[in-house]
């Protein structure tokens, strides 16, 4: 049975909802027989990245479990060989075509925007857009506010080239 269907906020809430109902049922457990049980684990997306070499388990100031990216992260240099598709002016778009942008490969599967289900390319949204500015300012400023709430930009498979 499938409970999580792609939607990102959704699938969050119903993570979350989880992992509190794992918890309340361990105390439960614990509190009524008198067992040690090993800590709650919910195995999500999450855990397959760290598995999968793109993020990686580390310790905040506190102590706190967390994840972070791990480095280096963008590891690739690509070279844009094709127009990208997306929301984006086409005049715009068609200006990506010879760029070379630091990027890191994404699986088949941890790509949830539509269009991208095969994989592609990530690339920092900081950096593109200001190598962008130097031959469109106005491209520039009319991505950033396209792709204001991402802090990176996806190409395809076959928008780009690995180059060495």
């Amino acid at each position: 049975m499938e409970i999580m269907d792609g939607n990102e906020e959704r699938d969050k809430t119903i993570y979350e909802d989880l992992t509190e109902v794992l918890a309340a049922l361990r105390e439960v457990i614990i509190q009524n027989f008198q067992i040690d049980l090993p800590e709650a684990r919910v195995v999500s997306m999450t855990t397959e990245m760290v598995e999968s070499g793109f993020l990686e388990y580390c310790r905040d100031e506190n102590g706190v479990l967390c994840i972070r990216p791990k480095e280096p992260l963008y590891d690739l240099r690509i070279k844009i060989i094709k127009t990208p598709d997306g929301p984006a002016p086409e005049e715009f778009r068609q200006k990506w075509i010879g760029f070379l942008l630091a990027a890191r490969k994404l699986q088949a599967g941890y790509v949830l925007n539509p269009g991208y289900e095969n994989g592609g390319y990530e690339v920092l949204k900081k950096d593109a857009l200001g190598m962008f500015r130097v031959v469109s300012p106005e491209g520039a400023d009319q991505l950033a506010e396209i792709f204001k709430d991402s802090q990176t930009l996806l190409f395809g498979l076959d928008e780009a080239e690995i180059v060495p």
